[in-house]
């Protein structure tokens, strides 16, 4: 709360925009001096339809302090970022206001011709009351039972563009049956500062980002501070990023490769900086089918991805972004944040529509190794066990190393788990892994199994032959 409030206008202008400007980002800087409490920033432009997008962050001399996103077709898109000791706007950090150099970034793509926006700073003065929040870090341990849990690793808020605010979605992900969640809000952490600790359900919460850049997004899960997302600049590259997200113990994911504009083009990235790829998202559509196979490509180059999903909700009501309808399961040594990140990690990992699965391979030696895993082969036939538990029946497709190897028809099996086996005599190095679809026939194309992205039900992660 503030008492004797008095604002003070620093910039009050025009910001023109070149139709040839070419930096990913354009820097506003201004002073703030001691008796400030408060800085604000109000920017404004105009977007014809969809373009261009700018979006504005604050920083303060030390510290990153918070950054606003909204998706809008067409019309005046607005911005009111602020913050004070106590107390901030939507995506933004509150905490101490340090006098000197501030600045405000606008991060600038998709100029279709000159633009023209309108920005005012402030600060304001007058005595502050209350304590300086701080962020909630979930290191409970909800249940301390090894085994499958399932959840959501990508969903936003009101701290960027998502409907709801961040205690609201906690407990819609809560209600819609899942076991951990993740608020991946664009640019900022600024929603690890709205929970409410005391009224927190017992779902485990990982502490997540998402990485919004001009040449593809990425969530990051498990870190303890904000990661510099900003990683279109000239000395700050994804690379980076996910090697600072590695030293806080998190995990790098890369988000809806395929998704056009928004999709994956940082083509000097080095993906053994990665650690998960989002292999089904619920907003893309046929886009999945060849997110899968670029996963199954890099897969064949040896790097050990971990599939993963994602909803993208933003608008719970919308029944293509309801939660719980494609999860991802984790097995677990326990149920606690860092239970689910080293699971996630292990790559005992599937994702499912409603199936539960389970995936094994045995050796000539007794061996056996689970998704995520690795086993030996002398060349010997390789014993491949599939367990599905279901309401109806489905198809099983075996991959191996990005290529159909072989499909069985199974039965409904709800009550307990069906396992079937398969013996690949010709075994190799590389990897397996399965696909479980509905059986669907396409009468276009007659002798074909169909498979698409609406018939999948259920990924299994792979397991690799060395």
């Amino acid at each position: 709360m503030s008492i004797n409030v008095e604002r003070k206008i620093l910039i009050k202008k025009e910001v023109s925009i070149p139709a040839n400007f070419n930096d990913p980002y354009m820097d506003i800087y201004f002073f703030v001096p001691k008796q400030a409490q408060k800085v604000g920033v109000v920017f404004s432009h105009e977007r014809k339809i969809s373009f261009p997008w700018i979006y504005p962050s604050l920083f303060d001399p030390n510290n990153y302090r918070g950054s606003q996103l909204k998706y809008i077709r067409e019309g005046i898109a607005e911005y009111d970022l602020w913050v004070s000791r106590t107390e901030s706007s939507k995506g933004c950090i509150p905490g101490e206001i340090p006098d000197g150099k501030w600045r405000v970034q606008l991060d600038i793509t998709q100029l279709k011709g000159p633009e023209k926006g309108l920005i005012e700073i402030y600060y304001e003065t007058g005595e502050q009351t209350g304590l300086i929040p701080t962020p909630y870090f979930d290191d409970r341990i909800i249940n301390k039972t090894p085994g499958w849990y399932c959840g959501e690793l990508h969903s936003h808020t009101k701290e960027s563009d998502g409907e709801l605010e961040v205690n609201a979605a906690i407990e819609n992900a809560m209600s819609s049956g899942l076991d951990f969640f993740a608020i991946t809000d664009h640019f900022t952490v600024s929603q690890w500062w709205r929970i409410d600790e005391p009224k927190l359900p017992d779902i485990v919460l990982l502490n997540s980002s998402e990485i919004t850049s001009q040449k593809g997004h990425a969530n990051i899960h498990g870190i303890k501070k904000w990661v510099d997302v900003f990683i279109d600049r000239d000395d700050w590259n994804a690379n980076q990023a996910a090697e600072e997200t590695h030293e806080q113990g998190g995990l790098f994911c890369i988000n809806h490769v395929m998704s056009s504009l928004l999709g994956w083009r940082h083509f000097d990235f080095n993906w053994e900086n990665a650690d998960l790829f989002e292999i089904y998202h619920s907003l893309e559509g046929a886009n999945n089918i060849p997110q899968i196979g670029i996963w199954d490509a890099l897969l064949r180059e040896g790097f050990r991805l971990i599939g993963v999903a994602g909803t993208d909700c933003h608008y719970p009501e919308n029944e293509i972004e309801k939660l719980g309808k494609v999860v991802t399961w984790v097995h677990a040594k326990e149920l606690s944040q860092k239970g689910i990140i080293e699971g996630l990690k292990n790559g005992n990992v599937f994702i499912s529509f409603g199936p539960k699965i389970d995936f094994s391979i045995r050796n000539a030696s007794g061996s056996t190794a689970i998704m995520g895993e690795s086993i030996r082969c002398d060349g010997s036939p390789l014993k491949l066990s599939i367990s599905v538990t279901s309401d109806k029946p489905f198809r099983v497709t075996i991959i191996k190393n990005g290529f159909f190897l072989h499909s069985i028809s199974i039965e409904s099996s709800q009550e307990s788990p069906q396992v079937t086996e398969f013996v690949d005599n010709n075994p190799f190095s590389g990897y397996y892994r399965f696909e479980l679809h509905d059986i669907k026939n396409n009468p276009t194309y007659r002798g074909i199994e169909w498979r698409d992205f609406t018939t999948i039900q259920a990924l299994s992660n792979p397991i690799w032959v060395d």
